[in-house]
């Protein structure tokens, strides 16, 4: 689809007038050089004249051509351009956004026959005469599309928090992808002309991680180089905040990658991680029997069990986790119940994966439709969830003490959550409600079980056993919000014996806390095998009255 085609309304004809500028003022017979240098620029009147002094009229034994696309400058940017002869300058009548001036210059190269695209700033942080090294490996069929790198390289930098944004956004680039990349945001871009046409590309401004998320996603081969990040010749940065910018680039990157990641996956396309898939299978391997034996020390250590509440617990625990892979089918599940369940117990094994939020991202992935609608599946999840375990826990402990009773009205909320989502994505108060419902039998459950498992730890729970239950609620929504902490462990454990302190022995506190996640351990496993058994997802997919075709 063409770069421009995916630009909507004011900007869509602000670059249609443009490109008609162009046309009519270079006339259509133009034919550019194989390698356009494409500068984006905006109010940079003192320092684009020492970008375009310094562009060499040929690099590597190819001819290079230099494009200015001005995005509505109020200054005398463009006379500096017409001082310099050979560039030529694509025109905008008002400020469209970086991204969109970029895709206005893709489109000419390809117009006009560039076959390579080189990216630099207007203000000189990236060097011109680098060009000799970024440029080689797509001359020579190595590489589709080439970063210039600063952490390769260097960069004349002092701000600490960009420097660390770098490489934490690279690192997750490189996770999310399976791509090895150490400089996402980098002006400094060689690439193949094709390339700029055939990826998808929305973003008006934080386009330089949307292009290469989409070009990983589309086959097209990356490499690196290294180069150095000058300070800027003149001016300030127009990026604004580094909070805000390093905020608003990270739901690109995330959106951009569920975008591109189930584009490929619908076009059988889907890049294979063989080294991840063995990575994660190992860690799934080794987790799970090292942190059942852990638990299952500490809880010998801590206290002799009785072994038969447990067993009630543990029938407590898989409705708890069956309701909770139910409402997830409710909200998201438009392929069968049972295949929404299959896939959420799935995803939800990599919870305990450092950084809290792999989960959510994987489940992301199995929701169709728009990045919106997936984000909003994913929210709207453990929102509901977040809200109803806290009601639950009101409900459960306000019997002990009324002073827990306001924690219940939380439980309404989502119905004024539903409402919201109805108006803005595919998510239907019906399906709302049906997940909080789940959820609310769900937590019923969990209550139950961890009186349970504080019974058969202290022989007793009855004077207590409401406010067991509401703690052990509301401490499992206190892991669920500490998102740091892989699949809640250790804060469940610390908030529960905290809450519950003066009622028991710290060390019964403590056995229960561990045998809790014991049980709810073997509950996942019990779930995920059931649920996920090769039988079961072979009858989904061939669906009543069919068969499945011989192999």
């Amino acid at each position: 689809m063409a770069a421009l085609q995916q630009v909507s309304g004011v900007i869509a004809e602000e670059c249609a007038s443009a490109l008609e500028g162009f046309r009519d003022r270079y006339g259509a017979e133009l034919r550019l050089a194989p390698v356009l240098v494409l500068i984006a620029a905006w109010n940079e009147e003192s320092s684009i004249g020492e970008v375009l002094g310094h562009i060499a009229p040929e690099v590597a034994g190819t001819a290079v051509d230099v494009l200015v696309v001005d995005d509505g400058s109020t200054d005398a940017t463009v006379q500096v351009c017409e001082r310099y002869p050979g560039v030529r300058v694509a025109r905008f009548a008002r400020n469209c956004g970086h991204g969109v001036a970029l895709r206005l210059g893709y489109r000419i190269a390809a117009e006009y026959g560039a076959r390579y695209v080189v990216t630099l700033d207007a203000d000189m942080q990236w060097d011109p005469r680098e060009m000799d090294i970024v440029l080689p490996p797509l001359l020579a069929g190595e590489a589709d599309f080439v970063i210039g790198s600063r952490v390769l390289g260097s960069a004349e930098t002092d701000n600490a928090f960009r420097h660390a944004g770098v490489r934490v956004f690279a690192a997750l680039v490189s996770v999310l992808t399976g791509v090895r990349v150490t400089d996402t945001s980098s002006g400094y871009r060689a690439m193949l002309t094709e390339l700029t046409q055939q990826v998808p590309q929305t973003q008006v401004q934080y386009q330089t991680s949307e292009l290469l998320i989409g070009a990983i996603y589309h086959g097209y081969r990356i490499t690196e180089r290294p180069v150095t990040m000058h300070r800027r010749f003149d001016g300030e940065s127009k990026k604004g905040n580094d909070l805000l910018y390093g905020l608003r680039y990270a739901r690109v990157v995330v959106g951009t990658w569920l975008r591109e990641r189930s584009a490929a996956a619908r076009r059988g396309t889907l890049p294979a991680r063989p080294g991840l898939n063995r990575a994660m299978a190992l860690a799934r391997a080794l987790f799970y029997p090292c942190a059942l034996a852990v638990v299952a020390f500490m809880c010998f250590e801590a206290s002799a069990l009785r072994y038969g509440p447990l067993l009630e617990a543990g029938g407590a625990a898989v409705v708890w986790w069956l309701c909770l892979a139910l409402g997830w089918s409710f909200l998201a599940g438009e392929r069968g119940h049972g295949q929404a369940m299959a896939a959420w117990c799935r995803t939800q094994v990599v919870r305990y994966v450092p950084g809290g939020i792999w989960a959510v991202v994987a489940r992301a992935t199995t929701v169709s439709g728009r990045v919106r609608d997936k984000v909003a599946a994913v929210t709207a999840e453990n929102v509901i969830v977040c809200l109803v375990a806290l009601a639950a826990a009101g409900a459960w402990a306000a019997a002990s003490d009324v002073r827990w009773l306001p924690l219940v009205l939380l439980a309404g909320a989502p119905l004024l959550l539903s409402r919201w989502l109805e108006r803005r994505t595919r998510i239907t108060r019906l399906r709302v409600r049906r997940t909080a419902g789940s959820y609310l039998v769900g937590f019923g459950a969990y209550g139950a079980m961890a009186v349970w498992v504080q019974e058969a730890v202290s022989g007793s729970a009855d004077q207590h056993a409401l406010y067991v239950a509401g703690a052990a609620c509301l401490a499992w929504a206190v892991g669920l919000v500490v998102v740091i902490a892989p699949g809640g462990v250790g804060v469940r454990e610390v908030v529960y014996v905290w809450l519950l302190s003066g009622l028991f022995p710290t060390g019964e506190l403590e056995a229960a806390a561990v045998a809790s996640r014991l049980v709810t351990v073997l509950a996942e496993l019990a779930v995920l095998a059931v649920v996920t058994r090769p039988g079961r997802r072979s009858r989904e997919r061939t669906g009543p009255g069919r068969t499945s075709p011989e192999r």
